[in-house]
């Protein structure tokens, strides 16, 4: 009898254990607020540049939900686990980052901000982007979920009427015309 309890409850932390280590592996992408499996759904990885240039994303796993060029800027929306580290003493952890962040690269400079989706824009002159740069930034996002997700149809299939509600009036516009487009 001791002995199946004592069986019992070495299981019940052993599954604890497990489904706490697969909760902790989920991410949140910044567009569309997905939670999904990054061993599953594979968005590419961030260029090299992006973690030499820029100090606040330096060794930091990021990947790549849109990019465009706008002149001699390269934007990026990335996202990734992030190093958490307290104000005081203790250790660091490693989390999601639920907003992502909007990276602009212009030689050997880097500017970085939180995303929060397309809603980063500012009155600096950098962040400001006109409405055909969002549209490419949307056009772009898409297609990589799209890749990612394993199809457009399985993409398609986690956008909630919810997710849709909250969405950029770019990515909305652009996410219309992409439904309406024949599966290649």
């Amino acid at each position: 009898m001791r002995t199946s309890i004592w069986l019992l409850c070495l299981t019940v932390v052993c599954l604890t254990a497990v489904f706490t280590a697969a909760a902790q592996k989920l991410m949140s992408d910044p567009l569309f607020g997905i939670s999904y499996d990054p061993g599953v759904v594979r968005f590419e990885e961030a260029p090299a540049r992006i973690s030499k240039e820029c100090s606040e994303l330096r060794d930091q796993k990021t990947w790549v939900y849109c990019r465009a060029k706008l002149g001699d800027v390269d934007y990026f929306i990335v996202s990734g686990f992030m190093r958490q580290c307290p104000d005081g003493p203790g250790p660091c952890d490693i989390q999601p980052d639920l907003t992502g962040t909007i990276v602009a690269l212009r030689g050997s400079m880097c500017s970085a901000e939180a995303a929060d989706g397309f809603y980063w824009q500012k009155d600096d002159p950098l962040w400001n982007l006109p409405p055909t740069a969002l549209d490419e930034m949307a056009r772009d996002a898409l297609r990589r979920y799209a890749t990612a997700f394993g199809g457009k149809k399985n993409f398609l299939g986690h956008l909630t009427p919810r997710i849709r509600e909250f969405l950029h009036p770019a990515v909305r516009k652009q996410l219309e015309i992409f439904e309406k487009k024949p599966d290649k």
